[in-house]
């Protein structure tokens, strides 16, 4: 009886149920409820067949930062917790679909067999696997009934918690409807995804258009991973790569955003590196009312930067308000000799050329710099104005985002309130 399960849960074939989970453990990274380490969902969402494209949908992270998420060249092990493995070996059985050893069950999701061996035997006594031994004492499993049961219980508790998502369209060719179809079937998630003919709305479409979610922090990102989809979408059909025509893009919720290039580079900078939150996060960043200019955004982002190196260290201080250059430049000179240790040194690396940056180009003047007379009789050294290009800004909030993001991935700094920092009407 699986009537309290939902429908998508229900109605997912038992050969795709393991990439279903995949996808759906890798979207609680967007959530306050993340149920692993990123690089743990990354690598079995590898080892049970999910494309970096797919990968790239479902997190909304760049793809260099999924492949940072994998294991080094050559032979490597996790221990993930008990409760945690128990779920891996449960995906990995009914991945195998058949008999196999703990070696083979375990292999591509860098699982020691003595850790696998010992969750079969206790899954086993659960009634959710099949163990059968030979006279050598060797042991092999397979999944039974129970076993896909035990997954969609756990995918639909996912599910039922999933992070809100961007809706994209692009135009398929009409004349070749029926294979896009199928090619989209193959790349992506058959809940998660529609051809729609043009019958769907004929005054409005021009062609059928295939829709899909993209779980990206921001628009932008979302279109950068659409770009990444629809290529395996023309490779399973068959055709050279093209860019997509994109006929709309439809952001969660029904509150348009005030458009800011800073804030959303800072989200995507701070989820790429390790904010967990980002789900949560991004709703504060939608919240923006405007009313604030970009170099001032740009300033806040840097000013939280600075607070992620302080609390790495321990320091409970708050950082001056960055503003302009000479207030970066003055921030900028005791973090140069914070003594991070090695697992902070990806947030002192960020803050530090994120106040280097601003000391320079926030302006009006380089940070540091004063106007003087070199001597008497001689010209005086004058301090030249300077004014930040958009590229300057946008450099600024991304590595921001990556000292906050790091911070949030360490346990030392919780990205939800530099969010709220950045996006307030008004400084404290």
């Amino acid at each position: 009886m699986t009537e309290y399960l939902t429908s998508v849960a229900r109605g997912i074939p038992d050969e795709d149920l393991t990439r279903a989970v995949a996808r759906q453990r890798l979207s609680s990274r967007l959530t306050d409820h993340p149920v692993a380490s990123l690089p743990d969902c990354v690598q079995m969402g590898r080892a049970v067949g999910l494309s970096m494209s797919e990968m790239q949908r479902v997190t909304g992270l760049a793809r260099q930062t999924l492949y940072r998420q994998l294991p080094p060249e050559g032979p490597s092990e996790r221990n993930p917790s008990r409760p945690q493995a128990s779920i891996e070996v449960l995906m990995l059985l009914a991945a195998e679909a058949d008999y196999g050893s703990p070696a083979l069950i375990g292999r591509r999701a860098g699982l020691s067999p003595s850790l696998v061996t010992g969750v079969l035997v206790d899954l086993d006594g659960e009634g959710l696997c099949a163990v059968r031994r030979d006279g050598y004492a060797s042991l092999e499993a397979a999944p039974i009934a129970a076993t896909y049961l035990s997954l969609r219980e756990h995918l639909d508790d996912l599910y039922l918690r999933r992070p809100d998502a961007i809706s994209v369209y692009v135009r398929v060719p009409e004349d070749q409807q029926q294979a896009f179809s199928r090619a989209a079937s193959t790349v992506l998630a058959t809940h998660e995804h529609v051809v729609m003919p043009r019958s769907t709305a004929p005054s409005m479409m021009v062609s059928p258009e295939l829709a899909f979610k993209v779980n990206a922090p921001t628009i932008r990102r979302a279109l950068a991973v659409t770009r990444d989809v629809w290529d395996d979408v023309l490779k399973e059909v068959g055709l050279d790569s093209s860019e997509p025509v994109i006929t709309n893009v439809i952001p969660p919720g029904s509150q348009p955003l005030v458009a800011s290039d800073v804030l959303d580079t800072f989200l995507e900078g701070l989820v790429d590196t390790g904010a967990s939150n980002g789900d949560a996060v991004r709703e504060v960043r939608a919240h923006f009312s405007g009313g604030v200019s970009e170099a001032e955004l740009a300033g806040r982002c840097v000013t939280m930067a600075a607070l992620a190196l302080r609390r790495i260290v321990g320091n409970d201080g708050e950082p001056r308000p960055i503003v302009d250059g000479d207030s970066a430049f003055a921030e900028l000179e005791p973090a140069h000799a914070v003594p991070a240790r090695k697992e902070g040194s990806k947030v002192k690396k960020a803050a530090v050329a994120a106040l280097e940056l601003a000391t320079d180009r926030l302006g009006p003047l380089p940070g540091g710099r004063l106007g003087s007379f070199r001597a008497p009789g001689q010209s005086p050294r004058v301090a030249n104005e300077v004014r930040p290009t958009s590229s300057d800004l946008l450099d600024m909030a991304r590595l921001s985002g990556e000292a906050v993001g790091a911070a949030a991935g360490l346990g030392t700094l919780d990205a939800l309130p530099a969010m709220r920092h950045v996006v307030s009407s008004n400084e404290d």
